[in-house]
């Protein structure tokens, strides 16, 4: 199984964004702006992953953008409150890292194995599955 995470940065200046791949034995970490090319530079032409992670919130193709989202509201409300400071994604610097995520998953469905899984939408347990909380810590 050959797997990828991205955890999406959305500088224009620097290099925000961190890939990871697997492949067999050989794994690799390293910093990437947010152009394709730069992303595209830290992966070997060859890989095709089975499984991507982000790193980000994920919304459907087509979605409202400023729709709110259970599972952080959740979040939001105690005991969670008291710990952390949990972060919305539908608004301000949130909404900036929902819009990240958005090219990202374009950009990065590119890379999977399965050429029937590369055009398709967000969906439940699909091949690119989401890997994000927006929390502040320490508790």
């Amino acid at each position: 199984m050959k797997l990828l995470g991205v955890d999406v940065g959305f500088s224009s200046r620097r290099a925000t964004t961190a890939i990871a791949f697997l492949d067999g034995n050989q794994f690799h970490l390293g910093p990437a702006g947010t152009a394709w090319e730069s992303r595209a530079a830290q992966i070997p032409n060859d890989f095709r992953a089975s499984v991507i992670a982000i790193d980000r919130p994920l919304l459907p193709r087509g979605a409202n953008n400023h729709i709110h989202r259970l599972c952080e509201a959740v979040f939001t409300r105690s005991p969670f409150h008291n710990c952390c400071k949990p972060g919305l994604s539908h608004w301000g610097f949130g909404l900036q890292l929902r819009r990240a995520s958005s090219e990202a998953h374009a950009q990065f469905s590119l890379l999977l194995a399965s050429s029937l899984e590369r055009n398709k939408n967000v969906h439940y347990g699909g091949p690119i599955a989401e890997a994000f909380l927006m929390l502040s810590w320490p508790c």
